[in-house]
């Protein structure tokens, strides 16, 4: 009895093909934590060791000896103001300085040269202060005819005011008028000459 199957076909070329392979599938990234840098090691805060130094200054001053106590100065004291607007040649201001005869280490001697500094020679102001001498500037003014003999007037005063008996006052000037300083100086028991150039010279 037969059925109605046909019977199957072979088909040609009898090689089978081999089954195709489907593509991966891609990996998903994994969610990890990103890594961090490393961090640099601490810096080294602690300080460098100093190179030991040396100030010299104090060292030197401390080899200085200390002063020499201050000798004892004559207890007499002696002020000569001297009107170079009378005489401001230098021959004769060393002709009055030689009469003088000053000595400071009798006498604590106060010498002022008392004139216009800017018409007075300079040998007149050289010699004047090697003796140790104060050059006072008095320059003339308005109305004023002799503004030294004011200047040495308020000079002499300010000094009397100081002064003690056995002192001594001398100003050098032809000016007479300063004998009224020389009654005050005496009056308190200081002594006063009162020099002139053309009186000492003749």
């Amino acid at each position: 009895m037969t059925t109605g199957r046909k019977p199957a076909r072979r088909r040609r070329g009898g090689r089978s093909r081999a089954p195709v392979e489907a593509p991966a599938p891609a990996e998903a990234p994994l969610d990890l934590p990103l890594e961090e840098p490393a961090a640099s090691p601490p810096a080294d805060t602690t300080p460098a060791e100093l190179v030991a130094t040396f100030d010299p200054e104090p060292a030197f001053a401390a080899r200085i000896p200390p002063p020499e106590p201050e000798r004892p100065r004559p207890s007499v004291r002696r002020a000569i103001f001297f009107d170079v607007e009378n005489s401001s040649r230098a021959d004769h201001v060393a002709r009055v300085l030689a009469h003088l005869d000053i000595d400071r280490m009798t006498r604590t001697t106060d010498l002022c040269a008392v004139g216009n500094w800017r018409v007075v020679n300079h040998d007149t102001a050289r010699l004047l202060a090697e003796r140790g001498a104060h050059l006072v500037h008095s320059a003339p003014s308005a109305g004023v005819r002799d503004w030294s003999d004011l200047r040495i007037a308020v000079a002499a005063g300010v000094w009397l005011a100081a002064a003690r008996p056995g002192d001594l006052l001398e100003i050098v000037t032809d000016d007479q008028a300063f004998d009224a300083v020389g009654d005050v100086a005496t009056s308190l028991g200081v002594g006063f000459h009162r020099l002139s150039y053309r009186a000492l010279a003749g």
